[in-house]
C-alpha cells in the first residue's frame, strides 16, 4: 500500500511545483515524479521570467483571467518563499504614429482584463526619461504597471522546498509511461521507478502533457511547440533598459 497516493503529479517544471506546494498545504498523499535528473530541466528553465500584466491575452478566455489572477498572486509568493520579485514595468513601444490603434487595442484588452496597477500610453518624452536607450524612432508606449520579472530557477526550487519540507514527496529520473483507470476509480501510474495507484493526477508535463491527455481522454488534442533564440548580453549592460521592452 506504499505506493497508493492521493496526487500524483508528473512533471517538475514551475507548474508542477507550485501545485505540489499548494496540496502539500492539506492532508493529502502527493508524489510528483519528473523524468530528467532534477526539476526545473525542461520549458521552465528556459522562459522570459517575465510576470506578465494581462493587457495581451484576449478578454474573457481562461488565459485573460489566469493571466490577472496569477501576476497577483506574486506578492504573497515573494512575502513567503522569499522569491526576489522586481516590479520593473513592460514597455509595449510604437516606432511610427501609425502603431497607435494597435496600442489602444492593448490599452483595452488590458482594462477589460483587469489588469492590475498603472496601465496607460505615455508619450515620446516620458518613454524617453523612462528609457533614455530606446530607439530613435520610438514615439510613444504602453506603460504595463504590473509587468515584472522573477527568476525561473529560484521560483520553481523555492516552491518544491517548500513542498517537500510539508511532506509532499518527490522522484527524479521517473519518466511516466502509462496511465490507466482501475475498476476503483484510482488511476495507475507507470513509471521507470515503479508503479503507483494514485486518486488523482495532474498533468503538468509542459510540452508533453498532450502525450498524458491523449492515454486516457476521448478528446485528443496535439501540442505544437514553438522555439525561439536569446541572446545573452554582457552583464556589464544591464542598465541599458528598465523595463522589459517589446
Amino acid at each position: 500500500m506504499k505506493n497508493v497516493y492521493d496526487v500524483v503529479i508528473i512533471g517538475g517544471g514551475v507548474v508542477g511545483c507550485a501545485v505540489a506546494r499548494e496540496l502539500a498545504r492539506y492532508r493529502t498523499k502527493t508524489l510528483l515524479l519528473e523524468k530528467t535528473n532534477d526539476i526545473c530541466n525542461g520549458q521552465s528553465k528556459a522562459n522570459t521570467a517575465i510576470l506578465h500584466g494581462g493587457y495581451d491575452a484576449k478578454p474573457g478566455t481562461l488565459k485573460a483571467k489566469f493571466n490577472v489572477l496569477g501576476n497577483a498572486m506574486f506578492d504573497r509568493i515573494h512575502e513567503e518563499l522569499e522569491v526576489p520579485v522586481q516590479w520593473n514595468t513592460s514597455l509595449v513601444v510604437s516606432f511610427s504614429k501609425e502603431g497607435h490603434p494597435a496600442l489602444e487595442r492593448l490599452l483595452d484588452q488590458g482594462i477589460q482584463n483587469g489588469c492590475r496597477g498603472e496601465l496607460r500610453i505615455i508619450d515620446e518624452q516620458e518613454l524617453r526619461r523612462r528609457e533614455p536607450n530606446v530607439g530613435s524612432t520610438a514615439c510613444e508606449a504602453l506603460l504595463v504597471g504590473s509587468g515584472g520579472i522573477v527568476c525561473p530557477y529560484e521560483l520553481t526550487e523555492a516552491y518544491a522546498e517548500n513542498a517537500a519540507m510539508n511532506g509532499a514527496q518527490f522522484l527524479r529520473n521517473a519518466g511516466v509511461t502509462n496511465l490507466r483507470r482501475l475498476p476503483n476509480g484510482h488511476w495507475q501510474v507507470i513509471s521507470t521507478v515503479g508503479t503507483f495507484e494514485t486518486r488523482a493526477v495532474v498533468n503538468a508535463a509542459g510540452v508533453y502533457s498532450d502525450v498524458f491527455n491523449n492515454m486516457v481522454s476521448e478528446r485528443k488534442v496535439h501540442i505544437h511547440p514553438r522555439r525561439g533564440e536569446y541572446y545573452i548580453v554582457d552583464k556589464k549592460y544591464h542598465n541599458m533598459f528598465h523595463a522589459a521592452m517589446f
